[in-house]
């Protein structure tokens, strides 16, 4: 996978009818329509929700850290609003994760 960085907002893969957008130290979460999230970016901690942690050389860079798309993040719904940490995403149903 090549990863290119632009300087301006774009499209993120995978995400369709996101609602609010949340990003941590190396990652991201968005929730889409419906209330799921989905997340992105460095999983070495469990941030992504999906009940997976990638161990990796952070050094290696973010995106050998995870998974090169958006994951769902499991057993969330009803979403109205969420908030990234370093290496956690809140949401105030309430839930947290890792």
């Amino acid at each position: 996978m090549t990863v290119q960085f632009h300087p301006a907002a774009g499209d993120v893969y995978g995400i369709a009818g996101a609602t609010e957008i949340a990003a941590g130290e190396d990652h991201a979460c968005v929730i889409v329509s419906g209330g799921a999230a989905k997340c992105w970016g460095n999983n070495q901690e469990g941030q992504l929700g999906n009940g997976t942690v990638n161990n990796c050389d952070p050094t290696e860079g973010v995106y050998r850290c995870g998974p090169p798309s958006p994951v769902s993040v499991l057993g969330l719904t009803g979403l109205t609003s969420i908030a990234g940490g370093s290496y956690h995403t809140s949401s105030p149903v309430p839930v947290s994760w890792p």
